[in-house]
């Protein structure tokens, strides 16, 4: 799908292809635009750059180095030549990275890239992208760690979603045992945020976490999932650690990892899942390797930020102006943050309205009583929730040229007329519901 998206969009890309010659795995850089056939300029060994031959736990990625400068030159040189982005922001490199991966895609490439003075953004998986915000933000902030780095930080991304989103903002912070007090006395006087008491009782529920947010938020929809927390590998699969009860602090947690967290986001209603990376144990590329199988399981804006030991705040206002605010403001590298999203998401490109995509990238499906709803301060959680699924649904069987083996793309006219009476039906009840209240 990156590829069709690369070409349809006529994105300046930068390729990191997997070889595997005798003498070990080799990333390989090239550049293209658009159609066009990708150019190599460079190598570089894995074991060069300190990529282990098996991950095993947070350790094994620890020694991650940087690009020889030579090759950085060579990229920069090469980047010049693609040109500048059609879709905001104008300094966007987009970033391809084909199968087979390897471990390639869990490398911090905006990091390791910053020196080509380019905006990098990892290419989505799929041709549609959700339906963009009202003028209405609901943001949900877990925080699953503590301290006063955590405090901080918390603090910063209030201020980066209510300022840079250009949107009505409400703030709702989750927050287990250890953190709560401190963030009590830090968020009592911020009017636009709501900070919610962990200490209702032991939980018999299958989910405590999502039953205590569903439940507090009265059934309304969530935009905007916020997860504050040391990322960690188990194996080579990232996750979080997750307090089993939030309010009630026995040191027992579980390691919630990218699929857990997809079907967590997708049942509040979610088109944007943010994961941050706090606490000086933490581990960043864990938490990419999760946030990328959120990137596989559906049609989603990710953003991945290391709070980690830099300056942040301006970085935070950044990424949150990428994906929901003033996209003009974003002329510089953020070596901070990984962004999956559409570029159609962003602004102007795409190819022409076909098979139940719009000629701005958004499903056909999704009708408008349904879309007026989406953008209140009130949306069902049932209807973003349909939604999100009508979309994910959708964009599971779209076709892909690249992708297909024929080269010819698919059409399937039931499925399409199947898909379109899911989306009539929610229209339906977002009419009815817009008339006359919720729908019991």
């Amino acid at each position: 799908m990156a590829q069709q998206i690369r070409s349809d969009n006529d994105l300046p890309t930068l390729r990191i292809v997997m070889e595997r010659p005798s003498t070990g795995p080799v990333a390989v850089f090239q550049v293209t635009r658009g159609p066009r056939d990708p150019v190599t300029v460079g190598r570089i060994s894995l074991r060069e750059l300190g990529v282990p031959a098996v991950i095993d736990g947070a350790d094994s990625v620890r020694s991650i180095g940087a690009l020889p400068k030579a090759l950085l030159l060579d990229l920069r040189s090469a980047v010049a030549g693609v040109g500048l982005s059609p879709s905001f922001p104008a300094s966007a490199l987009w970033l391809e990275i084909p199968a087979p991966r390897g471990y390639l895609y869990l490398l911090p490439w905006e990091r390791l890239l910053a020196p080509l003075n380019r905006t990098l953004i990892r290419l989505p998986n799929y041709l549609l992208h959700p339906q963009a915000p009202g003028e209405n933000l609901t943001v949900v902030i877990a925080v699953l760690d503590s301290g006063r780095s955590t405090e901080k930080a918390v603090l910063q991304l209030c201020s980066a979603w209510t300022k840079n989103s250009h949107r009505r903002v409400r703030i709702h912070v989750f927050a287990d045992f250890l953190a709560f007090g401190s963030l009590r006395r830090s968020l009592g006087r911020v009017a636009e945020v709501t900070l919610h008491n962990p200490f209702p009782g032991a939980s018999t529920e299958v989910d405590p976490w999502l039953t205590w947010i569903s439940r507090s938020l009265g059934n309304i929809a969530v935009d905007v999932v916020q997860v504050l927390a040391p990322g960690t590998f188990t194996r080579d699969r990232g996750g979080v650690a997750l307090p089993v009860q939030p309010g009630n602090w026995d040191g027992e947690r579980q390691v919630v990892a990218g699929e857990e967290l997809a079907l967590f986001t997708t049942r509040l209603g979610a088109w944007c899942v943010a994961l941050a990376a706090t606490g000086r144990d933490s581990c960043v590329p864990a938490l990419i390797e999760m946030a990328d199988v959120l990137a596989r399981s559906g049609p989603l804006v990710l953003l991945v930020q290391d709070l980690v030991g830099r300056s942040t705040g301006r970085e935070m206002d950044r990424g949150v102006a990428l994906v929901c605010g003033e996209r003009s403001r974003v002329t510089e590298p953020l070596p901070a943050t990984t962004c999956w999203v559409h570029p159609q998401f962003l602004g102007d490109g795409g190819g022409p309205a076909d098979r139940g995509v719009d000629v701005d990238g958004t499903s056909t499906m999704v009708k408008s009583a349904t879309t007026e709803m989406l953008g209140r301060a009130d949306t069902p959680a049932w209807l973003a929730v349909g939604t999100r699924y009508l979309e994910g649904r959708q964009a599971g069987w779209l076709p892909t040229q690249a992708g297909s083996g024929t080269g010819e793309p698919l059409n399937d006219p039931e499925a399409l007329d199947a898909l379109g009476a899911v989306g009539r039906l929610l229209d339906r009840h977002a009419q009815i519901t817009g008339r006359e209240g919720p729908i019991r």
